[in-house]
């Protein structure tokens, strides 16, 4: 989890106990699902960070942003490549 300077740790939450955890095998859909949230994030960083006034004025901010944007694109393209079925028939 990312852990942001001056901001308090969030505590992770027990959703299970690890006797009931069940592996999970994704289906199409959750790679539809990957993918729109990459875009979504994406798409924020774009839209309220990149063109936020400070972003504007500082290059070195703007450029470690600008490598944020190209690492979730590279991910959204990676993950979009993934073909479901055979990926889920090799598990």
């Amino acid at each position: 989890m990312l852990a942001l300077p001056g901001l308090p740790k969030l505590k992770k939450e027990k959703t299970m106990s690890k006797k009931s955890k069940k592996k999970i095998f994704p289906d199409n859909y959750h790679y539809h699902e990957s993918i729109d949230r990459i875009y979504i994030i994406g798409k924020m960083l774009e839209d309220f960070v990149l063109e936020h006034p400070v972003c504007m004025r500082h290059k070195k901010v703007r450029k470690k942003i600008e490598r944020a944007l190209q690492e979730l694109a590279e991910s959204y393209q990676m993950v979009g490549s993934i073909d479901a079925r055979n990926d889920l028939e090799n598990q």
